[in-house]
């Protein structure tokens, strides 16, 4: 398995995650200067946002860098959005959608989570 600059560069706590979401965003720039359409450059800085977040975990962040690879799906993106962007476009677009309702997905779970926790405080409390 090959690790690119992106991972290493994370590896430098309190600079490399920030250094490297910043290269990384040149690649989506550059897709935007193309004319990349708006779904297919959303699925990209989510690539991006996703190795970032993940990132801020102390080595599981080291890791999934080295392995989730943002900057060569990205530039994947882009060739595939050059070759045909009506298909890049539709699979960008259920990836969005599925992604999104992840979040909800983890929203929802966590509210009611904490409605749990709460009624399981209060119980106690009153008994």
């Amino acid at each position: 398995m090959r690790i690119g600059w992106d991972a290493l560069i994370g590896l430098v706590p309190g600079f490399g995650d920030g250094a490297g979401a910043m290269l990384s965003a040149y690649i989506v720039l550059e897709a935007a200067l193309i004319g990349v359409s708006p779904v297919v450059l959303t699925r990209m800085v989510g690539n991006v946002a996703l190795e970032a977040l993940v990132g801020t975990i102390p080595f599981l962040g080291d890791v999934f860098d080295a392995a989730w690879k943002a900057n060569l799906k990205n530039v994947r993106l882009l060739e595939q959005h050059l070759a045909g962007p009506n298909r890049t476009r539709r699979a960008s677009a259920l990836w969005i959608a599925g992604a999104a309702a992840t979040l909800f997905g983890l929203l929802i779970g966590a509210v009611m989570l904490a409605v749990w926790v709460i009624n399981t405080i209060l119980t106690a409390l009153v008994q």
